[in-house]
């Protein structure tokens, strides 16, 4: 149920930001890999995850479709840093490797919350607000 869930919201992501990123196809296609990588995620942990029997379906989609999102707005935001040229400025202009970042960011919860919070430490501590990744 949780990777039915995951792969809809896929899929009428997918739809949406089509209409949405048309002019954009970068944004697009970070939002489907972000997307994509969060609902790889979520099959990879439903393997592992033990159900409580009191959650209702409805629950368990809900939750699939929230990763969902986030994994496709933190592939978004990463291709947004990464045109600022605050996170791997280097690859900004190269399709292939921000697709895959896209997808890293949407696959680890942990990849984009980490890099924001490199950013804040940077600004606050020297100024320098670039981050190696």
């Amino acid at each position: 149920v949780t990777l039915a869930g995951a792969f809809f919201a896929v899929g009428v992501f997918g739809i949406v930001g089509y209409m949405w990123f048309a002019t954009h196809l970068v944004y697009f296609l970070a939002a489907v890999f972000g997307a994509l990588g969060a609902a790889v995620s979520v099959a990879h942990r439903s393997q592992d995850v033990e159900v409580d029997g009191k959650l209702s379906n409805r629950n368990i989609l809900i939750q699939a479709f929230t990763r969902v999102v986030l994994g496709s707005s933190f592939g978004v935001l990463f291709v947004l840093m990464s045109k600022a040229n605050l996170v791997m400025g280097v690859i900004r202009d190269n399709l292939q490797s921000l697709c895959v970042f896209a997808l890293i960011s949407g696959f680890s919860e942990r990849f984009i919350p980490d890099i924001l919070r490199r950013l804040e430490s940077g600004a606050n501590g020297n100024g320098n607000t670039s981050v190696p990744v």
